[in-house]
């Protein structure tokens, strides 16, 4: 009862049923209202300390035993008006003795007073459906979507946990290594792709199961009109850019420095850049998987797909430049093309150091800039670098677009 009671004081309202309540639980409450058979009130006020007030209007009445040591106030009460396990104690019409009390008189008054309206013939309109505005719906929501992520320690632990093995495995196979030959570059390559594509990943497939936990609230209060879709869209967006912001940069700069990376402020901050962009793109096609398929499995299922063809076209297994016309759409609307082309060019953009190539015949020293530019056949261009970070924002609006229409238009109750 002290839990349902600070539930109570935080402004939520709560109806339960106690049944039998103890001396204790009783004297918990405030105020009682006590009907009679027929539904007929007999009391309404409050009880005061160790329920003083209750026994004291019960008290007034001729012929009622008194509360005994030890005796339930409940119980007593009950037994007052005959509704316990005998009959009534006095003869007496407790309804109209209530009614006709100074207790009923007072309580009538503050119905009445209640009831009428401030100003003569006023009437309440609402110049838009919302009670509040658009601003204030966003500002709540955000807040209240903030203290929910803020709550989910499983989730976030998860995702921190997972950013620290990962950035502290990467860091260990490459640590201190340095780059003499194209195979050392074709390494440092292989692993830009697979730490942005496992944590990319990673974030989609932990925001699924997270999300899907809410879908059904989110429908209730939907349905009720307590907010415009675009408003909680608006809110999950801020707060998980913000939350993969962060992961991002701790991921980032756990291995980006030990790994023999490219050392200038540009390529820094384009990696950061790109990759936070990557993070957040990724929970963000999550949560519309969520919203947009029927079961939490059916998503699961999806974005293990998905993720595998966007890889394929993504550029690195496959040169865009070599696909069939069928498929180069695929390319274009893949975003780890973007991501890869944006992070890559920057890295080795520049890099005049000379490597080894033992595969060419007979072998020469080659520019690290210039291998990077033919192992792609020049498909990546660092020209490109600031229309590739344009098409990430682009992809960003139109998940986002796509989940608003889910939100407003798509659900998946089962009645």
């Amino acid at each position: 009862m002290e839990c349902v009671k600070r539930i109570a004081q935080s402004g939520r309202t709560v109806v339960c049923t106690i049944h039998q309540p103890s001396t204790v639980l009783f004297e918990l409450f405030d105020k009682l209202l006590l009907l009679q058979s027929g539904g007929q009130m007999v009391y309404y006020g409050p009880l005061g300390l160790e329920s003083v007030e209750m026994l004291e209007y019960f008290g007034q009445f001729r012929g009622l035993p008194p509360l005994q040591r030890g005796e339930n106030p409940a119980t007593y009460m009950l037994n007052c008006i005959g509704a316990g396990t005998n009959g009534p104690s006095v003869d007496v019409d407790f309804a109209d003795s209530y009614t006709t009390s100074p207790l009923g008189a007072i309580n009538a008054s503050l119905i009445a007073a209640s009831c009428a309206p401030t100003r003569p013939h006023a009437m309440t309109t609402l110049r838009t459906h919302d009670a509040v505005s658009f601003l204030r719906q966003v500002q709540l929501l955000t807040g209240r979507q903030w203290t929910m992520y803020w709550r989910s320690p499983t989730y976030n632990a998860s995702r921190l946990a997972l950013v620290v093995v990962l950035s502290a495995v990467f860091a260990s196979l490459y640590c201190n290594s340095r780059i003499e030959s194209v195979m050392d570059v074709v390494a440092r390559m292989v692993l830009i792709f697979t730490g942005v594509v496992f944590i990319s990943v990673s974030m989609m497939s932990t925001s699924i199961p997270y999300m899907a936990k809410f879908r059904g609230v989110y429908y209730r209060e939907r349905m009720s009109s307590m907010y415009a879709p675009s408003s909680y869209a608006i809110a999950l967006f801020v707060v998980e850019l913000v939350y993969a912001t962060v992961l991002a940069t701790i991921y980032f700069n756990g291995w980006y420095w030990l790994v023999g990376l490219s050392t200038s402020p540009s390529a820094y901050l384009w990696f950061w850049l790109v990759l936070s962009l990557s993070m957040a793109m990724w929970s963000y096609i999550g949560h519309l998987l969520v919203f947009a398929l029927p079961t939490f499995q059916v998503a699961v299922l999806l974005s293990s797909g998905l993720a595998a063809l966007l890889f394929v076209f993504s550029g690195y297994m496959i040169n865009g430049n070599t696909l069939s016309r069928g498929w180069r759409w695929m390319y274009a609307a893949s975003p780890l093309h973007y991501t890869f082309e944006a992070i890559l060019m920057t890295q080795f953009h520049g890099d005049n150091r000379l490597v080894a190539n033992p595969l060419s015949s007979p072998v020469h020293m080659q520019p690290v800039e210039d291998f990077v530019g033919a192992f792609f056949a020049h498909s990546f261009d660092y020209a490109n670098r600031f229309y590739d970070a344009m098409h990430l924002g682009v992809i960003l609006v139109v998940i986002q677009l796509a989940l608003l229409l889910c939100l407003a238009k798509v659900c998946h109750l089962e009645r």
